[in-house]
Parts: structure tokens; sequence; C-alpha cells
């Protein structure tokens, strides 16, 4: 491992003098933590189709894209063409604008099972959104996800990760086994009533990418429906 990080070191020191700089006005040098490694991480310069170049002029393969939400690669064309026109005509203003209803009507005729939708700014807030949903429905205050699964910076997403946390926001969480159908129905059959929403990625991203059967899905969808709590599909 230590020939390993010092190649690493001989290979990026701009990225290393990038993060130092960072350092001094961002917490950490790093605004997220998803993209933090030791000794430090890859600064990136610009980036077009799979190919990434750092700071120091070196080229990489990108096999992340974004966590899967960059599905079309980087600098897409028909994206920039897009981007760089509306650019020039204001990006952010309180009214409302024509393009979020063309979108949502494509979102509803692509996918069945969508029937209306809610823009949100990120995954957090979406998932932030969806419990407050679900506790504002039942009256419920609880929560059930899989362990090592990913939902967001609400606290209790976070049990999983980070055991330590309060115990306000400890025992909010119950926490089944991904792709272990029994786990979640036995949570469910003995505090079912204590449960606002069972949340849960069809691919576990942050726990590994690991993808959920469809016999899973459906057999805790089934509990959750039988308990009275919203069944919560996570997935970028």
């Amino acid at each position: 491992m230590g020939k390993i990080v010092d190649t690493y070191a001989e290979n990026t020191p701009a990225s290393a003098a990038a993060q130092a700089r960072a350092e001094r006005g961002v917490v950490g040098g790093n605004s997220r933590g998803a993209a933090y490694w030791k000794p430090y991480p890859l600064t990136i310069e610009r980036a077009v189709g799979s190919t990434l170049v750092g700071v120091d002029g070196r080229e990489y393969t990108d096999m992340v894209n974004n966590y899967t939400a960059l599905a079309h690669s980087h600098a897409y064309p028909p994206i920039v063409e897009a981007v760089t026109k509306q650019v020039a005509k204001g990006t952010s203003w309180v009214a409302n604008n024509v393009w979020q209803g063309e979108l949502a009507e494509l979102l509803i005729e692509r996918i069945p099972a969508v029937e209306s939708v809610r823009f949100t700014n990120s995954g957090s807030e979406a998932g932030i959104l969806a419990l407050t949903i679900a506790r504002a429905i039942t009256g419920r205050n609880k929560v059930l996800m899989a362990r090592h699964g990913y939902h967001g910076i609400l606290m209790e997403y976070e049990v999983g990760s980070f055991p330590g946390l309060m115990p306000q926001w400890r025992d909010n969480t119950y926490l089944g086994i991904h792709n272990d159908a029994e786990s979640f129905e036995e949570i469910l059959a003995e505090h079912g009533d204590e449960i606002a929403a069972v949340v849960l990625e069809p691919v576990m991203g942050a726990g590994g990418v690991f993808a959920a059967t469809s016999e899973f899905l459906r057999r805790v969808q089934a509990a959750a429906n039988a308990a009275g709590a919203l069944f919560v599909v996570d997935e970028v």
C-alpha cells in the first residue's frame, strides 16, 4: 500500500497543492465527502465523454458517472447547447417556468408508475421531504431502511453509518438487511405501528452498489403496506 500511495503522490503533485489551498477556505478542503480519500483526492480540471483530466494533466476513465446521476457522460453536446442557450435567458427567478411542466410530462409519459412529480435540488432534499410526507400522512415518526443504505444527510438516515448519533435520531431508525426480506418483515411485524416509511434503494449505492432482487422489493413493499407504512423507493 505504501508504494501505491508513493506513486500516487509522485503523479499528482498539483492535486496535492490544490487540496492544500482548498483547505485554507473550505472545511476539509472539500464540500462532498464521497469525493475525498487519503492522502488527498484528485482535483479534476475538465472532462469530456468518459475522460477526466486532472490538474496534473493526467487523464482518467470515469467509471463512476457521478454515482449514476451523469447518465449522458461529460460535456454531452446536446446538453451543452441547451444549457448555453438558457444561460443567456437567465437561470433563476422566484416565479414559475414552462420547462418544469414539460419535463414532468415527459417523465410521466415514460415511467408508468409515475403519476405526478415534485422536483428538488438534491437527493438529500428529496429524501427529507419523502420522510416528512410519510410522517404527516401516517402520524408516525420512525423509519425503516437497510443497513449501509444512503438516503441523504437527514440524521435518521445516517444511523447505519454513524451509530454514535444522539438517541433522538438513532432511536427513530430501524435497520434491516439489504436483500433479506425476512429481516424487514420481522421488524414491520413487531414495530409496524411506529414506522412511517420504509425507504429502500433498488440499487444500493454508497453501501457497495448491490442491486435489490425483485422478490425482495415486492415482499418488503407488501409488508410495509400491511403495516400502513409508506414504501419509498430511492433511486438515483
